[in-house]
């Protein structure tokens, strides 16, 4: 793959342009003389989403004075399209440049004779993120089990007057939030799943291609420790579902006389179990760590043994005294410690691919949008003292 090559893939992989959520960024930019920017995106899909609903609601308050929730205080649907829409949209940039960023690296390590067929696999990859067909089943399912699970919809026992009357009677902003707001937040939430699935797809052909490992890299991972980088990018995306979880549980919590001790288990099964399945897919490089391993092992041994012998046969033999002079900064001493500490880092080798460092990072970022649920157990107050008497004793 030539550079411009590499150059134009990671440039198109930044933001992909097919799909629903193309086709909206295009209708946003008629009339301008260059394309909407991702944040300008990120604001325009926030407003529509949330606007009309505003707007609506508004008026249908107006007719209705028996709110038990209203839009303002339904911190719920402010969270999904006000914080964690833009969001979604705003992190393509970098989770996308993470992406390509392993597409480039991995170029590197594929053998010459497969360099044609690793080509092919990027540009299946660009046609798979630019697909159209995606969208189109998916917005197809959401619709479909809307109407199918009709009757257990949230929003019919939500308590929310401004979307749903008494008898089950939908009002406008309700209609709304079940025909645009919410599918569109659900397609973004998809297509993240679907770049997810598109990488662990990308994972699994490149391990079947021939890669030339390094079992001396210092990274312990056969200079590998690369490819955590693209999950550690994609757990930015856990936050979202998270803050989502967070503000309906903040719900339960504020109108329900619920307590976060009740979910805490729920949490912390969230937290834990979706990194894990995040980094999953880099299992697939096990075998390849076990073979580059193997192969160090018994090469390097026989290098090592070779030299022990030839270091042997220069310094201990009994034939060949050496003077003071001769042993005192001499290469041949270096020499037998730095090799026997490359055969080291060989031994040391993991046959997990999975940075503790990093996914540690992705499960403590999908931990923050809790934090706040700890203020409706504890005040400021007694979380400080809290502290206090846990750091310093009373």
């Amino acid at each position: 793959m030539s550079q411009q090559n590499s150059e134009k893939q990671l440039g198109e992989l930044i933001f992909i342009n097919g799909g629903f959520l193309g086709l909206l960024r295009r209708l946003f930019s008629i009339g301008r003389k260059s394309e909407v920017s991702l944040a300008q995106f990120a604001l325009l899909l926030a407003l529509l989403t949330w606007l009309p609903v505003a707007i609506l609601s508004l008026i249908e308050s107006s007719q209705n004075t028996s709110e038990p929730i209203t839009f303002a205080e339904d911190f719920f649907v402010h969270v999904r399209f006000l914080v964690v829409l833009p969001f979604l949209i705003i992190i393509i940039k970098p989770v996308s440049a993470s992406f390509a960023l392993f597409i480039e690296n991995t170029e590197q390590l594929i053998d010459d004779a497969q360099k044609d067929e690793y080509q092919k696999l990027c540009d299946q990859i660009q046609r798979m993120l630019g697909s159209s067909l995606p969208d189109i089943i998916f917005l197809s399912l959401i619709y479909l089990l809307t109407f199918i699970n009709w009757d257990d919809m949230n929003i019919l026992g939500s308590n929310r007057d401004y979307l749903v009357l008494e008898g089950d009677h939908i009002t406008p902003a309700g209609w709304y939030y079940l025909l645009v707001s919410s599918p569109l937040l659900q397609l973004v939430f998809i297509r993240w799943l679907w770049r997810w699935v598109v990488w662990s797809y990308t994972t699994y052909r490149v391990t079947k291609l021939k890669l030339q490992m390094d079992p001396l890299h210092a990274d312990q991972m056969a200079g590998l420790v690369y490819v955590n980088l693209t999950p550690l990018s994609f757990s930015f995306i856990l936050i979202a579902p998270s803050a989502v979880l967070s503000s309906l549980i903040g719900m339960n919590i504020v109108y329900n006389d619920a307590a976060i001790t009740e979910y805490a288990l729920q949490i912390i099964a969230y937290v834990l179990i979706l990194p894990i399945i995040l980094y999953s897919p880099l299992l697939l490089y096990s075998p390849l760590l076990v073979k580059a391993r193997t192969f160090g092992i018994v090469k390097f041994g026989d290098l090592i043994r070779e030299h022990d012998k030839l270091y042997a046969n220069k310094w201990l033999s009994d034939t060949k005294p050496h003077r003071e002079d001769d042993l005192l900064g001499s290469a041949d001493h270096s020499s037998l410690a730095d090799i026997n500490g490359s055969y080291q880092s060989i031994q040391d080798i993991t046959t997990i691919p999975i940075s503790l460092k990093m996914i540690t990072s992705s499960v403590l970022l999908n931990l923050l949008p809790y934090i706040p649920l700890i203020f409706t157990y504890y005040s400021a107050s007694e979380l400080f003292k809290l502290l206090i008497t846990n750091v310093f004793g009373s």
